[in-house]
């Protein structure tokens, strides 16, 4: 607001300066209209929620007595572990042919030729039943490859597995827009946004992710293992956001707390278990 006020009173002189720094971030936060999260701003991490740890299938708690038979029955079965190949659908196989020749027979005013001869009718039949056979293809395929028997991606707390399970920060749409505004003319704005400043985010020691000094410092870190090396156009990138913070200040570029998440130190192949 102090800072808003200023632009206000020397309104003339910025129009007419409209190509210095400072006037154009005077811009940005006054055309800026986006939500945001209101104060006060929480700069701490939510606490984890601890969660019980199972190896096999229980029943959850909170049930009614009457339910936890029926429960405990349907964990019952004589069939392998894994994915369900459609058992529960498998009568439906017949869906689309079965049923054109059941309106066929049953209506003698050759309405159901005329229903069963309809493009949509028929569309949608097709497409049910592509739809079961893919879902059955992929099932089976997941089956055939143990995908519920191969070792399970682990993760920690430390940070020295594939997946970090820590606290996550994320922004609102008040601090993407200044950020978006600030970087405006960079080509590559949007993948600076989702594959370095957001991953910087939640990289960065989880009691600073609140700072967005400290989450454009660590991208400017080299030899950052976490993050690889930096092309020429993410530095320049950094920059710029450095610099509008140093006239902008942190209000302008808060970063708040998710709660707790999993963040992945490198890529996962799929059909793989975490």
């Amino acid at each position: 607001e102090k800072f808003l006020g200023l632009h206000q009173k020397f309104a003339p002189l910025i129009t007419t300066l409209k190509h210095t720094t400072f006037a154009k971030l005077a811009l940005i936060l006054e055309s800026n209209k986006s939500p945001a999260y209101q104060l006060p701003w929480r700069k701490s991490p939510y606490d984890e929620r601890v969660y019980d740890k199972i190896t096999s299938f229980e029943v959850c708690d909170g049930l009614p007595a009457s339910d936890v038979g029926a429960a405990e029955n349907e964990m019952r079965t004589n069939l392998a572990t894994g994915f369900w190949n459609n058992l529960k659908l498998e009568s439906e196989a017949s869906t689309s042919e079965g049923w054109m020749n059941h309106i066929n027979k049953f209506d003698n005013d050759n309405e159901g030729v005329e229903i069963s001869n309809d493009a949509a009718v028929i569309r949608t039949q097709v497409s049910g039943l592509v739809n079961w056979m893919v879902v059955q293809t992929e099932e089976r395929i997941l089956n055939a490859s143990g995908v519920l028997s191969a070792p399970e991606i682990t993760s920690s707390t430390s940070g020295m597995h594939e997946v970090w399970e820590r606290p996550v920060w994320g922004i609102d749409c008040w601090t993407r827009n200044n950020i978006e505004r600030v970087l405006e003319g960079e080509e590559k704005a949007e993948e600076f946004m989702q594959n370095w400043f957001l991953r910087a985010v939640n990289l960065v020691d989880s009691t600073k992710g609140y700072s967005f000094k400290a989450v454009v410092a660590f991208l400017d870190l080299e030899g950052e293992p976490l993050l690889g090396a930096r092309p020429e156009w993410v530095l320049r990138c950094v920059d710029k956001l450095k610099n509008a913070f140093k006239i902008l200040g942190e209000t302008s570029f808060m970063i708040h707390p998710k709660g707790h998440g999993a963040v992945c130190l490198q890529p996962i192949k799929a059909n793989r278990m975490v």
